[in-house]
């Protein structure tokens, strides 16, 4: 894709879409999510995610955990027909302490 092609200004978002599914026992396991993102001007961008989520129960109320997935953007309309991206996801969290913290790190392009 060109770079003009490339919007100028940042995209404004209206809506976001999502149907998650797991298969898991009391929050271990497998998770997989396929969400669309509807902007303003009506371009769509689609996404899919698989996780898989640990919790420690260490006898108290405490649900310690964490959670590794990886995501990928697989296109789009208009605009972002072209956009692809690979995401890693890492996340520990304790919610009895309200305690999260979590990292995203990857690349997007838009194919040609």
């Amino acid at each position: 894709m060109r770079a003009e092609a490339v919007p100028r200004e940042l995209p404004v978002l209206a809506r976001h879409w999502v149907c998650r599914y797991s298969d898991d026992v009391a929050g271990n396991g497998h998770k997989c999510c396929h969400s669309v993102t509807v902007l303003e001007n009506g371009d769509r961008i689609f996404a899919r995610s698989d996780s898989s989520t640990h919790n420690l129960v260490d006898g108290s109320d405490s649900k310690n955990g964490s959670r590794i997935a990886v995501s990928w953007i697989a296109g789009g309309n208009r605009t972002f027909h072209a956009i692809r991206s690979t995401l890693r996801h890492t996340c520990a969290f304790d919610p009895a302490h309200e305690y999260i913290n979590g990292r995203t790190e990857g690349d997007y392009w838009f194919d040609e």
